[in-house]
Protein backbone atom coordinates (compact mmCIF):
# COMPACT_ATOMS: atom_id res chain seq x y z
CA UNK A 1 0.00 0.00 0.00
CA UNK A 2 3.01 2.20 0.93
CA UNK A 3 4.36 1.84 -3.11
CA UNK A 4 0.79 2.79 -4.58
CA UNK A 5 0.52 6.00 -2.17
CA UNK A 6 4.14 6.77 -3.04
CA UNK A 7 3.54 6.11 -6.99
CA UNK A 8 -0.01 8.39 -6.73
CA UNK A 9 2.65 11.32 -4.64
CA UNK A 10 5.01 11.01 -7.92
CA UNK A 11 2.51 11.20 -10.44
CA UNK A 12 0.85 14.13 -8.54
CA UNK A 13 4.09 15.51 -8.45
CA UNK A 14 4.67 15.00 -12.04
CA UNK A 15 1.19 17.02 -13.28
CA UNK A 16 1.92 19.72 -11.01
CA UNK A 17 5.51 20.03 -12.37
CA UNK A 18 3.64 20.32 -16.16
CA UNK A 19 0.81 22.75 -15.44
CA UNK A 20 3.57 24.71 -13.79
CA UNK A 21 5.92 24.20 -17.23
CA UNK A 22 2.85 25.09 -19.48
CA UNK A 23 1.23 28.07 -17.71
CA UNK A 24 5.20 30.18 -17.24
CA UNK A 25 5.03 32.72 -19.89
CA UNK A 26 7.42 32.99 -22.72
CA UNK A 27 10.67 34.85 -22.38
CA UNK A 28 11.07 37.78 -24.24
CA UNK A 29 13.93 37.29 -26.84
CA UNK A 30 17.50 39.22 -26.19
CA UNK A 31 17.72 42.41 -27.25
CA UNK A 32 20.31 43.05 -30.58
CA UNK A 33 23.18 45.13 -29.20
CA UNK A 34 23.42 46.95 -33.00
CA UNK A 35 20.30 47.47 -34.53
CA UNK A 36 21.64 47.53 -38.48
CA UNK A 37 18.33 48.96 -39.99
CA UNK A 38 18.32 51.94 -37.53
CA UNK A 39 22.01 52.86 -36.76
CA UNK A 40 22.45 55.31 -39.29
CA UNK A 41 26.44 56.17 -39.58
CA UNK A 42 29.45 56.46 -41.74
CA UNK A 43 32.66 56.41 -41.46
CA UNK A 44 34.57 60.09 -42.29
CA UNK A 45 36.90 60.39 -45.00
CA UNK A 46 40.49 59.69 -43.96
CA UNK A 47 42.70 63.36 -44.17
CA UNK A 48 44.68 63.23 -47.31
CA UNK A 49 48.58 63.82 -47.21
CA UNK A 50 49.79 67.00 -48.58
CA UNK A 51 51.52 67.27 -52.00
CA UNK A 52 55.13 67.24 -50.87
CA UNK A 53 56.13 67.96 -54.75
CA UNK A 54 53.84 70.90 -54.72
CA UNK A 55 55.39 72.33 -51.58
CA UNK A 56 58.82 71.91 -53.48
CA UNK A 57 57.72 73.57 -56.33
CA UNK A 58 56.39 76.54 -54.23
CA UNK A 59 59.26 76.66 -52.54
CA UNK A 60 62.14 76.38 -55.84
CA UNK A 61 59.55 79.02 -57.82
CA UNK A 62 60.33 81.75 -54.68
CA UNK A 63 62.47 84.71 -56.19
CA UNK A 64 65.20 84.01 -54.04
CA UNK A 65 66.35 80.88 -55.50
CA UNK A 66 66.68 81.68 -59.12
CA UNK A 67 65.60 80.48 -62.20
CA UNK A 68 61.82 79.55 -61.15
CA UNK A 69 61.71 78.09 -65.06
CA UNK A 70 64.31 75.36 -64.41
CA UNK A 71 62.50 74.28 -60.77
CA UNK A 72 58.83 74.14 -62.61
CA UNK A 73 59.83 71.92 -65.45
CA UNK A 74 62.00 69.85 -63.35
CA UNK A 75 58.68 69.13 -61.18
CA UNK A 76 56.31 68.53 -63.61
CA UNK A 77 57.40 65.28 -64.98
CA UNK A 78 58.15 62.68 -62.06
CA UNK A 79 61.48 61.43 -63.44
CA UNK A 80 61.26 57.46 -63.65
CA UNK A 81 62.73 55.60 -60.82
CA UNK A 82 67.18 55.34 -61.11
CA UNK A 83 66.88 52.77 -58.45
CA UNK A 84 68.58 49.41 -59.33
CA UNK A 85 70.63 46.43 -57.61
CA UNK A 86 72.94 43.45 -58.88
CA UNK A 87 70.33 40.45 -58.30
CA UNK A 88 72.79 37.90 -58.95
CA UNK A 89 75.56 36.76 -60.78
CA UNK A 90 75.61 34.15 -63.71
CA UNK A 91 77.80 31.96 -65.78
CA UNK A 92 81.33 30.60 -64.88
CA UNK A 93 85.07 31.98 -65.15
CA UNK A 94 85.54 34.03 -68.21
CA UNK A 95 81.58 34.04 -69.57
CA UNK A 96 80.59 35.02 -65.96
CA UNK A 97 77.76 38.12 -65.62
CA UNK A 98 75.61 40.21 -63.69
CA UNK A 99 72.06 40.22 -63.69
CA UNK A 100 70.68 43.73 -63.26
CA UNK A 101 67.29 44.65 -61.75
CA UNK A 102 65.30 48.03 -61.38
CA UNK A 103 63.02 49.38 -58.69
CA UNK A 104 61.03 50.74 -62.14
CA UNK A 105 58.06 47.89 -62.62
CA UNK A 106 58.05 48.25 -65.82
CA UNK A 107 61.96 48.29 -66.81
CA UNK A 108 63.40 45.24 -68.07
CA UNK A 109 66.26 43.57 -66.19
CA UNK A 110 69.38 44.07 -67.68
CA UNK A 111 72.48 41.40 -67.74
CA UNK A 112 76.06 43.08 -68.03
CA UNK A 113 79.48 41.57 -68.56
CA UNK A 114 82.92 42.47 -68.08
CA UNK A 115 83.27 45.73 -70.21
CA UNK A 116 79.98 46.86 -69.47
CA UNK A 117 78.83 49.68 -67.62
CA UNK A 118 76.36 49.80 -64.72
CA UNK A 119 73.32 51.87 -65.59
CA UNK A 120 74.68 54.55 -63.47
CA UNK A 121 78.07 54.79 -65.39
CA UNK A 122 80.88 52.70 -64.04
CA UNK A 123 82.00 49.90 -65.84
CA UNK A 124 82.54 46.88 -64.86
CA UNK A 125 86.34 45.59 -65.06
CA UNK A 126 85.97 42.22 -63.03
CA UNK A 127 83.04 39.54 -61.76
CA UNK A 128 83.88 37.40 -59.30
CA UNK A 129 80.85 34.89 -57.01
CA UNK A 130 81.32 37.11 -54.76
CA UNK A 131 81.63 40.22 -55.93
CA UNK A 132 81.55 43.12 -58.83
CA UNK A 133 84.53 45.31 -59.25
CA UNK A 134 83.60 48.40 -61.15
CA UNK A 135 85.98 51.72 -62.28
CA UNK A 136 84.91 55.33 -60.59
CA UNK A 137 86.93 57.67 -61.78
CA UNK A 138 90.86 56.47 -61.45
CA UNK A 139 89.45 54.12 -58.39
CA UNK A 140 87.94 50.16 -58.46
CA UNK A 141 85.51 49.53 -55.74
CA UNK A 142 84.12 46.27 -55.36
CA UNK A 143 80.67 45.68 -54.64
CA UNK A 144 80.05 42.82 -52.60
CA UNK A 145 76.91 40.61 -53.78
CA UNK A 146 74.11 39.39 -51.11
CA UNK A 147 73.91 35.60 -51.16
CA UNK A 148 71.11 33.49 -50.38
CA UNK A 149 72.05 30.19 -50.09
CA UNK A 150 68.70 27.90 -50.30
Amino acid sequence: MAAATRAQALGAMAIAAAVGWLLVPDLPPDAALVRAARDDWQVPALPRRPSLAATAVLVQSAEYWGAPEAASAAASAPPESQRWRIAGVFGQARNRGVLIQFDAPGKADQRLHVGDRLPSGEKIVSISPAEVCVQVGRRQVKLPIERKDV
